[in-house]
């Protein structure tokens, strides 16, 4: 999920993260889209296996790299941290432009049996930003590769 506008408000200092694949079934994985307050538009974002992280948000077009947790917390959040790696250089839904390097810490919490995501600042709803819906993925594969 590229986060837009919502990056440059959770920049995180430090340094470059280092990508590791999340578990093989881990929900976040697949092709969501970014319902989220205040912007302009809908977001295209695609977790992959392997720790990529692809976004389409208004005209930018970036591959980020991310790590996020294999369990939800006791408060049923999943930390992620973005990094982004590589961007076309122009702006996103909220009309801005992220620099590669920049790094984003986000709370993911999976809702109606990991066909939603809400998208939060903190491991409290009241800080969430915007909904993600499934598009494609390993849920909906494996629900309609069933018997």
């Amino acid at each position: 999920m590229r986060l837009s506008v919502l990056l440059a408000l959770l920049l995180a200092a430090g340094g470059a993260v280092l990508a590791k694949a999340p578990r093989a079934n881990h929900p976040i994985l697949g092709t969501w889209k970014l319902y989220a307050r205040d912007l302009a538009c809908v977001e295209t974002e695609t977790y992959e296996a392997d720790g990529h992280h692809r976004v389409t948000s208004g005209a930018e077009v970036a591959l980020s790299e991310f790590d996020i947790a294999p369990e939800p917390s006791s408060k049923g959040y999943c930390k992620l941290v973005d990094t982004i790696i590589e961007d076309n250089g122009k702006p996103d839904c909220g009309g801005s432009v992220i620099p590669v390097g920049d790094v984003a810490t986000v709370f993911i919490r999976i809702e109606n049996n990991g066909e939603a995501y809400l998208l939060c600042l903190h491991e409290d709803v009241s800080t969430c930003m915007g909904v993600a819906h499934r598009q494609s993925g390993s849920l909906l594969t494996t629900r309609s590769s069933g018997p």
